[in-house]
């Protein structure tokens, strides 16, 4: 997890990579479709982590994820060097922090999806994953509109960092078709573990952005295209 966590250092510490981030969120302030917004954070946080090492995997990419067996069904990325794989768990919403800029309580995020498998018993997916899995979160809060936080642990991690006796008890309820856990324990474990960082962003540069994206509707890959590729700039 360690390798994973200085790699995402690494693609913070640019600022062109940033600047996509800035220009992403500013794409889901000015209207990107939710259902999409998930894939686009796990696109760009990929291709990113690509450029640095060229070696790692996207499980959802054609026939990797059969390729990688069961235990990687639930993972986003696979990183050959370490052998271990990690679900992207994206939180681009109101309320992810409270008044005082912290991790709210009341803010859940999902970690498995039943509602395809309705007969998916919780213990059955967790031998599948060998009871544990790894997660990259990314986290922004609409209202606070400058920061981005990152944050790498497991789920093993989360249970033994804040308390719980058994896994099923970090999750409010594993019968149900989207299996979620508080957000506040996810980073405090990753806090705990020192795989937390926050990015500060240009507040001003991603509210010009939605604006631009209001105006002039393009879809958010095309938009990051000409934003790099094309002389002339985004009105």
């Amino acid at each position: 997890m360690n390798e994973l966590f200085n790699l995402l250092k690494q693609v913070f510490e640019d600022k062109k990579n940033v600047f996509e981030w800035e220009l992403l969120l500013a794409n889901v302030l000015g209207g990107l479709d939710q259902k999409e917004q998930g894939n686009f954070v796990e696109h760009l946080i990929i291709t990113q982590l690509q450029k640095i090492d060229s070696s790692i995997q996207h499980c959802s990419a054609d026939g990797v994820a059969v390729s990688l067996g069961s235990k990687y069904k639930n993972s986003d990325i696979f990183l050959p060097k370490g052998n271990y794989g990690a679900n992207i768990k994206s939180n681009i919403s109101k309320n992810v922090a409270n008044k005082k800029g912290e991790p709210s309580n009341s803010f859940n995020i999902k970690i498995f999806d039943n509602s395809r498998n309705k007969r998916k018993v919780f213990d059955d997916r967790m031998k599948e994953i060998d009871n544990d899995e790894i997660i990259l979160s990314i986290s922004f809060d609409k209202d606070i509109g400058n920061l981005l936080w990152v944050a790498v642990t497991s789920l093993q991690e989360i249970k033994k960092n804040c308390g719980y006796n058994e896994i099923k008890e970090l999750f409010d309820d594993i019968t149900a078709d989207h299996v979620k856990m508080k957000l506040s324990d996810l980073i405090r474990s990753a806090k705990k573990e020192g795989r937390f960082f926050k990015v500060k962003l240009s507040k001003e540069k991603i509210e010009k952005e939605v604006e631009n994206c209001k105006k002039y509707p393009m879809p958010f890959m095309d938009r990051l295209y000409y934003s790099h590729n094309k002389e002339e700039k985004l009105k």
